[in-house]
């Protein structure tokens, strides 16, 4: 099974000198487009999901999280402010190393899914 996921990413230096990277996800096939995890009690972003992530939390909302008593929840965007080029470059290649990392694994995942078994039951 094929896999796809969009990423648009928009850095931007803000008027504070903080270099801000914006990822948003789209366009998703055979995926969730909420990849971003995020804490409910402090609205924190945490990491780009992981299989486990996008199979098991499946709010994708603060207010939908609350509601189900869920620690966490997904978002198609993560917007973080960073003091320093060098962290914000590094932000954004992390996330995108993991998109594709989470991509390839659940690709894989599902393929271990789908598919056609046939089994013989005999008697003893």
């Amino acid at each position: 099974m094929t896999v796809n996921l969009t990423l648009t990413e928009v850095r931007s230096v803000t008027g504070a000198n903080l270099y801000r990277v914006k990822q948003d996800t789209s366009a998703a096939t055979h995926i969730s487009a909420s990849v971003f995890v995020y804490n409910t009690e402090d609205e924190s972003y945490g990491h780009v999901a992981t299989v486990f992530d996008i199979e098991n939390i499946s709010c994708l909302s603060k207010s939908a999280a609350e509601t189900a008593g869920d620690d966490n929840y997904r978002l198609a965007t993560v917007t973080k402010d960073w003091e320093t080029l060098d962290l914000a470059l590094e932000f954004s290649s992390y996330n995108k190393s993991r998109i594709q990392e989470l991509i390839e694994d659940y690709a894989t995942y599902a393929d271990t899914f789908a598919g056609t078994t046939v089994t013989v039951y005999t008697s003893a």
